[in-house]
């Protein structure tokens, strides 16, 4: 180990027959700031300090061809500084060069994260990570991972591929895990947060569509004319106000025909949802199962026990295919031709609310028949502790809804009968 002046010049002369060599600054005194001569010729400029635990560390500042001495001592005075202060480089750049892939974080955190989602939301993160995230940044440590390789990424979805929600969907899901790696260290700013929305404000305005009473009465009689059990579904959409996938996966074993309660027991909040049922509601459900019965009957699987337990069993049953009823997008088309008019499943929950709150049902109560968790945190601690059901109150919403598409129909015969 060599100690000299280091100057410009004296950089040129320096030179080793050994594979590696140091020649370290006599009159630099806060740490030891030196440059490692190769064989090869190549000279790049070094520091080291001791860290706040007395732990002796050396950092590469750079090349002496790309870094003027002037620069590196300062950058060197700099680290020295930062160690004083407990802020220690060589340890910065150690965790950065130890930082994992994507996909090694995903094995980490997707245990954790997913269990605090619904099924159907864990499978469909799932499949977005799957499909999106790993086939481009699966291999890619997370602190190399730049906003301009998100945005890039997501404009290829939302713009060249014409998929703006799913890109909308990709960013939420991509932020959340940046996210989590922020609060492990990994890194200190997320990339994918406050990358602006694919979708348009028509497509964004479209999440807000409810049917007005024409279009409610259109939509009535637009699934009058629609076969068991596609009619009944429609209708319950409205009727229970439940989500379309909790209501499809509905069995009869969770409904009581004796209390008059209908039980969701796996939902989108994690908890069980119970329903009051209404006159119109029972009317709906004994239709439903007496159709039931009677294509049970008709068919060759007379004694499976999902055929009939499910109220929206799966006509490809006999094919494998999963026991309950999962794509009503057709019947969707159909609908929406004899309406003239577009919707969407969510569009009968929302309308479904906005009619409650018409009819002066509290919101309070409104959000317990959705089955919306509460957002502020003296709502949850109110939840915590009142173990009130409501189901009193929430009978009487329900009630309400349903004379009210009975009171439309009705104004609707007077009207065509005049």
């Amino acid at each position: 180990m060599a100690t000299i002046t280091i100057t410009q010049r004296s950089l040129s002369s320096l030179k080793t027959t050994r594979k590696s060599e140091f020649f370290w600054d006599r009159d630099f005194r806060d740490g030891a700031f030196g440059v490692r001569v190769y064989a090869t010729g190549k000279k790049v400029v070094v520091f080291d300090y001791r860290n706040e635990d007395g732990r002796q560390c050396r950092v590469t500042i750079g090349d002496v061809d790309r870094t003027s001495l002037a620069d590196a001592r300062a950058r060197a005075r700099a680290i020295y500084a930062d160690a004083k202060r407990g802020k220690d480089e060589s340890a910065e750049r150690r965790k950065q060069r130890e930082c994992p892939t994507m996909a090694a974080l995903l094995d980490e955190y997707k245990p954790l994260w997913f269990s605090k989602l619904a099924p159907k939301t864990a499978y469909d993160t799932a499949n977005r990570i799957d499909r999106y995230i790993l086939p481009v940044f699966g291999d890619r440590k997370i602190n190399e991972i730049s906003r301009d390789d998100v945005f890039g990424f997501l404009r290829k979805i939302g713009c060249d591929q014409g998929a703006p929600v799913q890109a909308d969907r990709v960013k939420e899901t991509l932020r959340k895990i940046f996210n989590h790696a922020c609060e492990r260290g990994l890194i200190h700013v997320n990339p994918a947060a406050k990358v602006e929305s694919f979708q348009t404000k028509e497509q964004k305005d479209g999440r807000e569509h409810i049917l007005s009473d024409p279009q409610l009465i259109a939509y009535w009689a637009a699934t009058e004319v629609e076969e068991q059990p596609i009619r009944s579904y429609f209708r319950l959409l409205y009727l229970v106000v439940q989500r379309s996938g909790e209501l499809a996966r509905a069995r009869w074993s969770d409904i009581s025909f004796e209390k008059e309660l209908w039980e969701f027991p796996k939902t989108k909040s994690g908890n069980i949802q119970v329903i009051p049922l209404t006159p119109l509601i029972i009317e709906e459900l004994k239709d439903l199962r007496a159709a039931n019965e009677a294509a049970r009957a008709r068919s060759r699987l007379a004694d499976s026990s999902h055929y009939s337990d499910y109220l929206f069993p799966s006509p490809r049953l006999d094919k494998k295919g999963p026991p309950h009823m999962r794509n009503f997008a057709k019947a969707c088309d159909r609908i929406e031709q004899r309406m003239g008019c577009k919707f969407t499943p969510h569009d009968l929950r929302r309308t479904a609310a906005t009619v409650m709150r018409r009819l002066k049902v509290p919101s309070h109560i409104v959000a317990k028949v959705l089955n919306h968790r509460p957002k502020t945190s003296q709502m949850k601690c109110l939840e915590r502790y009142d173990r009130y059901d409501e189901l009193p109150e929430m009978r009487e919403a329900l009630l309400k809804l349903s004379e009210w598409i009975q009171k439309l129909i009705i104004q609707k015969i007077d009207l065509d009968g005049m």
